[in-house]
């Protein structure tokens, strides 16, 4: 998750990570604002992590001995690996847009990602990712013990995917979006 939001090392060791924490607490205040107007909810950064989460980094590396121990693995030849071989800062120039007015939400436990994994998949693609099923979903993507929310959104006729089917959506979409 860090290596999708972060280009490098450094760029996660420069990070602010109380201003991140203010920043994602106002677009999550905004966000609920959104939802219950029906509105597509904008991208949280890093969601997922709280705040316990962005303490223990910060603490981790403000320590000298962590940001040496970083910076001989990096002499060393360990690589940052990045999601799709690229960087993603939540910029317009990454990625291409291929889900692009879509919205998803997410249920259940997938086979091979987290949900939040998944949600990060389909924002890098333009999509966005909300937490109830409406008319105005256009995937529900189900992974096992997807419970209430399938049931709705096979009432409501929402086109529902799998884990495999969500990536073979991004894969089209994304090689007919090329060119």
């Amino acid at each position: 998750m860090l290596a999708a939001a972060y280009p490098d090392v450094e760029a996660l060791t420069g990070e602010d990570f109380e201003a991140l924490l203010a920043t994602k607490t106002q677009v999550q205040k905004e966000n609920a604002k959104r939802r219950n107007k029906g509105e597509v909810l904008e991208p949280v950064p890093l969601e997922g992590l709280g705040p316990e989460i962005f303490a223990s980094l910060s603490h981790f590396l403000a320590e000298p001995l962590n940001r040496q121990v970083i910076n001989e693995l990096l002499a060393a030849g360990i690589e940052w690996s990045q999601p799709d071989g690229e960087g993603v800062t939540g910029s317009d120039e990454s990625s291409d847009l291929a889900l692009a007015g879509g919205v998803f939400v997410i249920t259940g436990t997938l086979p091979n990602m987290s949900r939040d994994e998944a949600g990060a998949l389909i924002r890098q693609h333009g999509g966005s990712v909300t937490g109830s099923v409406s008319g105005k979903t256009s995937y529900l993507v189900a992974g096992e013990a997807a419970g209430s929310k399938l049931a709705k959104a096979e009432k409501l006729g929402t086109p529902i995917l799998d884990e495999a089917g969500l990536l073979a959506l991004v894969a089209s979409a994304t090689s007919g979006s090329s060119g």
